[in-house]
């Protein structure tokens, strides 16, 4: 609402994360806000950003699984995530096969950058 020579503009909220200018505008005239960063929300999602197509027994899945945090936006969660792993299972097993990473079970890999790939 416009008071006496001052603009509130309410609610403005942008949807992806990133390094945004405003611009203002009125007639001929118009002014840039300084840079202000949109974070992404919370996370909402595990996103398979690459899926596995085939394998061979005893070598890694190609190409191998990518798996990355999404909040509601659909914006990957990069920071404050060092600390957390993804764990992935055999979900459709009709052989009783074991899925292993590097040797081990069950597979974990943590998340670098708000991404969890499963290499090994």
């Amino acid at each position: 609402y416009a008071d006496q020579g001052f603009l509130e503009i309410a609610n403005l909220h942008v949807e992806v994360a990133g390094t945004y200018v405003l611009e203002f505008m009125l007639g001929n005239l118009s002014n840039l806000s300084s840079s202000f960063v949109v974070f992404p929300a919370a996370i909402f999602k595990l996103f398979i950003a690459r899926q596995p197509i085939s394998g061979v027994i005893g070598s890694a899945l190609q190409p191998p699984p990518l798996v990355e945090l999404h909040d509601k936006f659909g914006n990957m969660i990069t920071n404050g995530v060092g600390e957390l792993s993804c764990s992935a299972i055999l979900q459709s097993n009709p052989t009783g096969a074991t899925l292993m990473c590097a040797g081990s079970f069950p597979c974990l890999e943590r998340f670098v950058n708000g991404r969890a790939q499963f290499t090994s």
